[in-house]
Order: structure tokens, then sequence, then C-alpha cells
């Protein structure tokens, strides 16, 4: 009856030992194939313009630090603070100072892409609630490999003092 239970035992064994190596290969081959976060995107001084309670849009900014070796397009902005939220340029036409959505920005491999008054910045249109000087409102920048990063945005009637503001850089 002893080699009996020692037979079992060595089979109860030897079917542990296919289970974990098969495991162990389904954990290998899993980890190759499951997709690499590419998007190494910082964001610095994340900011929104406050404004009179009666205007219902206003602008983000910020620093999109891109810490990768390739570039980075960044392809939507979100946030439930805003019925629409697009990305937008100023560019000079005709001498005239004119605004027109973008429907992607790149930021070029280990450098640095700006939001800033002047130049590219978020317009949130259709507020669903007045924003208040010291308010945070939640951004979520998503790249075109689809990766999403969330950002806090502190609401201010003017920039940050550390914040690099320049025209329009990038």
């Amino acid at each position: 009856m002893s080699q009996t239970l020692d037979q079992i035992s060595m089979v109860g064994l030897k079917k542990m030992h296919c289970v974990v190596g098969l495991l162990s290969t389904l954990l290998l081959l899993g980890s190759v194939a499951s997709p690499v976060r590419a998007d190494s995107l910082t964001i610095d001084n994340a900011w929104v313009r406050a404004m009179p309670p009666s205007v219902k849009s206003t602008a983000a900014y910020m620093k999109v630090t891109n810490g990768s070796d390739s570039p980075v397009e960044i392809v939507e902005v979100a946030s439930e603070a805003a019925d629409m939220v697009q990305m937008h340029e100023h560019s000079m036409k005709d001498g005239m100072m004119s605004m027109q959505q973008v429907f992607s920005v790149q930021v070029p491999a280990n450098s640095e892409f700006m939001f800033a008054p002047g130049g590219h910045h978020i317009m949130l249109m259709g507020l669903t609630a007045a924003l208040e000087e010291g308010d945070s409102v939640e951004l979520t920048l998503t790249t075109k490999s689809g990766n999403s990063q969330v950002v806090q945005a502190q609401v201010m009637k003017n920039p940050p003092a550390e914040a690099d503001t320049p025209v329009h850089a990038h």
C-alpha cells in the first residue's frame, strides 16, 4: 500500500511540475506579447485660466516633456469639466491673429512641447460648472498609441510663476 501512495504522489508531483511549467511559459509569452508603454510623457505646470462665471469656455496650458527616444503624438484631450475639449493653435494670417483647431500635436523625442498663451492651447468649451480660482480640473491626454495620461490642472488667473510660457515654443 505504501508503494501505491508513493506512486500516486509521484504522478501528482509530475502533474504539478507540468502545470507550473505551462504557467511559466504562458507568463513569459504574455510579457513578450503585451505592449510596453512607450509614451513616457511628463506634464508640468498644468493650469486653466480662471474666467468670470458667465463665460462658458476657457483654456488650459502645460508643459509636456517626452523622455523617450521616439516622438509622441497627442491626439485627444478630454475632461468632464466641459462639453467639448479641443486642441487649438494661434496663428497670424493676413495680419490677423486667428485660432483654429488642431487634431494632434507632436512632442519630439527627448524634448518638450508647450501649451501656452498665444500658441498651442487646450480649449474647454461648454463648461459644466463655473471654475473658480483654486479649483482643480482633471484633463486626460491620449496619444496616438492609445495610452492616456491624467493630469490635474489648477484654475488660476495668471500662469504659475514657475511656468515657462513663451509665446510659442515646441
